[in-house]
């Protein structure tokens, strides 16, 4: 009885052990399989996660080359709106400079034209008064000339005719002789002449 109890028992214990090792295996089989799907689950998970951040990554990146074109293209557009600004006013300055030149130089033309008119007025007056001066002084000289000469010519032609008056023969004198060779008449006849000439 007990041999038998104990051949049932070893046989319900190696049931036992049959079915517990035959239970590891499923259990084992079992883990493996969730294991793998698990794995393969996560390897999903993992891959779609990539491509959610390289997508993500992807439109960030043409986010930031979008803004900075805008960027690149508002500051092209300042500069350029800068620099056509800074022409213009170049240009404004460079065309009142040159109107003011302009101005200047006209203002200084007119100014010299009438200092030069004025000039030329002045020296015509001036050479018109010179040579009235000059017409005068020639006038008064050539009218002195004349008088000089008409009073020469008068002055001798008295010498002439009181030499004759003088030298004409006194009455009651001998014949041939003349008042100026005596010493009376040569001595009126002197005195005559110097004094006429000294007048």
């Amino acid at each position: 009885f007990n041999t038998a109890k104990c051949e049932k028992l070893q046989k319900e214990k190696e049931d036992l052990e049959r079915r517990f090792e035959e239970e590891v295996r499923r259990l084992g089989w079992q883990q493996r399989a969730e294991l793998q799907d698990l794995e393969e689950r996560l390897q999903r998970q993992f891959e779609a996660e990539m491509v959610r951040l390289q997508e993500e990554h992807h439109a960030q990146l043409l986010r930031i080359r979008c803004q900075h074109r805008e960027q690149v293209e508002d500051l092209t557009a300042s500069h350029e709106a800068a620099l056509l600004e800074m022409e213009n006013n170049h240009t404004v300055a460079i065309a009142i400079l040159q109107d003011d030149h302009h101005h200047k130089v006209q203002e200084l033309m007119s100014t010299h034209e009438l200092e030069k008119k004025e000039l030329e007025e002045n020296f015509e007056k001036l050479r018109l008064s010179l040579q009235d001066q000059v017409d005068t002084l020639t006038f008064q000289s050539q009218c002195l000339r004349d008088r000089a000469r008409r009073f020469e010519e008068a002055l001798r032609k008295n010498t002439e005719e009181q030499l004759e008056v003088v030298l004409l023969p006194r009455p009651g004198s001998p014949t041939g002789a003349s008042p100026r060779e005596s010493p009376q008449g040569y001595l009126r006849t002197s005195v005559w002449i110097r004094c006429h000439s000294d007048g």
